[in-house]
């Protein structure tokens, strides 16, 4: 019982310091939107690809998700940059 409430004694506003939390919380939206796109994407890729290997050689489904994860948080923080802080200025433009 006591290792439980020592758990949950860690203060969680330290979480929010870490400064690459606080950039995946700025892309989630674009994170959220993304993710299943280049999912197919590259699962189609290495499925062309490694047509035999790809179900037997666990690294190999690992590298597709790493490289899958990168292209994702890329295209998120782009996406972000380039699109969303555009809306987002005009939400404090409009706001009541």
């Amino acid at each position: 019982m006591f290792f439980v409430h020592f758990l949950f004694a860690i203060p969680l506003f330290k979480i929010s310091k870490l400064k690459f939390l606080t950039s995946l919380g700025r892309i989630s939206y674009g994170l959220y939107c993304y993710h299943m796109f280049w999912l197919f994407i590259f699962s189609f890729i290495f499925r062309t690809l490694f047509r035999s290997e790809l179900e037997t050689n666990f690294a190999l489904f690992i590298f597709q998700a790493l490289i899958t994860l990168t292209v994702t948080i890329i295209f998120s923080r782009l996406s972000y940059r380039f699109f969303e802080t555009g809306f987002l200025k005009l939400k404090d433009r409009f706001s009541a």
